[in-house]
């Protein structure tokens, strides 16, 4: 049984402890500007206005990628494949952060990546074939590749003191 969990941080942090995944599950935490993807971690993420998202990794692994919002397109867009290569492309530039790492995505660069999107799916409604323009596709590419996602190789001491609290809490209560 495939099960995908998707928790959506609005704003603040989190720190997340999910129970070991299975091959076929996901655990996924969403912030306005990126998207943590759980590989059998203990991990923080920080989603704060007016500042970058940032996930530091105590223990295991998380895929970090750009959250475009107008990639989550639901309809209107005639060549659905255009739409799908531009998914690939923002998922193609994450990073994976292990044990001691911190990531952050540049919040103004996935801002100029999600209006490169929205123009491209505007031109791609409008263009009487319902076809992707190269010069389109072009931008989007520039756009990926312009997302800043910084690893370092650190953890902040609250990360790591907040995941200890809460594995001493959970040693507790069992």
């Amino acid at each position: 049984a495939l099960e995908q969990s998707t928790l959506d941080l609005q704003q603040g942090r989190v720190v997340a402890m999910p129970k070991k995944l299975l091959r076929d599950e996901g655990f996924n935490v969403k912030a306005r500007t990126a998207v943590a993807a759980v590989r059998g971690t203990k991990f923080v993420l920080e989603n704060e206005p007016g500042r970058d998202v940032s996930v530091g990794v105590v223990e295991g692994k998380v895929e970090m990628k750009p959250f475009v919002p107008a990639l989550d397109e639901k309809g209107g867009v005639a060549d659905a494949s255009a739409l799908q290569t531009m998914r690939d492309k923002v998922d193609g530039s994450g990073v994976i952060v292990s044990e001691n790492q911190t990531a952050t995505v540049n919040t103004e660069s996935v801002a100029a990546l999600n209006r490169i999107v929205e123009k491209a799916l505007v031109d791609m409604k409008e263009a009487k074939n319902g076809a992707v323009p190269p010069l389109l596709l072009n931008s989007v590419d520039k756009g990926v590749s312009g997302v800043g996602i910084i690893k370092e190789e650190k953890v902040s001491p609250r990360s790591a003191e907040e995941v200890r609290a809460l594995d001493e809490a959970a040693q507790s209560d069992m």
